[in-house]
């Protein structure tokens, strides 16, 4: 297997970490079944990719306010996201990545992307991580297999990186997404998407 995983040198993290600091602002949603819309008692859908009561949200470090609305049954968070913050904290989680194997078609593949809404798909082999593929690469050989299409070196990182190292490493070597490992088992994968809806502007990632 040709994955790797990729960290920043000692030497350049403190430069890395001043270049792409950031923080950034979400607006994330609660809903309460009965009575006024309160915080404490809302369902809150968490930027951290759990449910729970927005209770726990009053003593977490990242709430910036929140307010009642927009509906009557809804309350708004406004959340915040630093340079600094681990990935784990913002990937999408292993049993929410869009995989293929790599005996499968390229139209196929594509048509798996096209359906989940998502540029890019992991190629998984016997729950081994052994390549990646965008559309594009896909589009052009639709009655290949995706092997003959997948790149099969892949930079991971590891799920303690930051979103500042994330980004670093992006545009250092010209990627797009990184998949995520902890102990060197996938557990998920983090995109310039995810980046930018955190608060990095896009620019920074060019």
């Amino acid at each position: 297997m040709a994955c790797h995983v990729v960290r920043l040198k000692t030497e350049l993290r403190e430069r890395v970490l001043e270049q792409f600091r950031f923080r950034g602002v979400r607006h994330t949603y609660g809903e309460v079944d009965d009575g006024p819309p309160a915080l404490c008692v809302a369902r809150v859908d968490c930027q951290l990719g759990i449910e729970h009561l927005g209770r726990d949200c009053e003593s977490c470090p990242r709430l910036l306010s929140w307010t009642a609305g927009p509906t009557d049954r809804e309350v708004t968070l406004r959340c915040a996201w630093l340079h600094t913050d681990p990935v784990a904290d913002r990937m999408t989680g292993a049993a929410a990545i869009v995989a293929v194997t790599p005996s499968r078609r390229c139209d196929e593949a594509d048509r798996i992307a096209a359906r989940e809404g998502v540029h890019r798909l992991l190629v998984i082999e016997r729950d081994r991580l052994v390549g990646i593929v965008c559309r594009c690469d896909l589009e052009r050989a639709p009655s290949e297999q995706v092997s003959a299409v997948m790149t099969r070196e892949v930079a991971v990182i590891d799920a303690t990186t930051t979103l500042g190292e994330a980004a670093a490493m992006m545009r250092e070597l010209h990627v797009g997404c990184l998949p995520v490992a902890r102990e060197r088992r996938l557990v998920g994968i983090i995109t310039r998407g995810d980046l930018m809806r955190a608060g990095l502007r896009a620019e920074k990632l060019a």
